[in-house]
């Protein structure tokens, strides 16, 4: 399988595509590639016995024992799971929250010592 770069977007009980699924009997390899494209996904390949599958994003990105299959409609079928939460972006975010309320305190404050 080639190298998949990115990371999923984690969210509070949020799951995200892992793999599309795209089996042989319903897909040929071009049918499948343009119904990935189409639906905004990664379009790269592999192929095995049974199915073609995109895979979206790496299978450790995801939290242990959260990936499933589901059926998309139309023959395709997806892996998701509730991508790992990274604690480098959860800070960020809340440093920025952090900022944002102590900014609006602030400006309150000032226009009430204003009055």
């Amino acid at each position: 399988m080639p190298a998949v770069s990115g990371k999923p977007k984690a969210g509070k009980g949020k799951t995200t595509i892992q793999t599309l699924i795209f089996p042989k009997s319903s897909f040929t390899k071009a049918q499948a590639k343009k119904w990935a494209k189409d639906h905004g996904h990664k379009v790269s390949l592999e192929e095995t016995g049974s199915s073609y599958r995109a895979r979206q994003f790496n299978p450790n990105t995801f939290q242990s024992g959260s990936l499933r299959t589901i059926d998309l409609g139309s023959g395709v079928k997806a892996v998701i799971g509730k991508p790992k939460v990274n604690k480098e972006q959860v800070y960020k975010e809340l440093v920025i929250a952090i900022n944002n309320i102590s900014n609006s305190l602030s400006s309150q404050l000032r226009q009430h010592l204003k009055d």
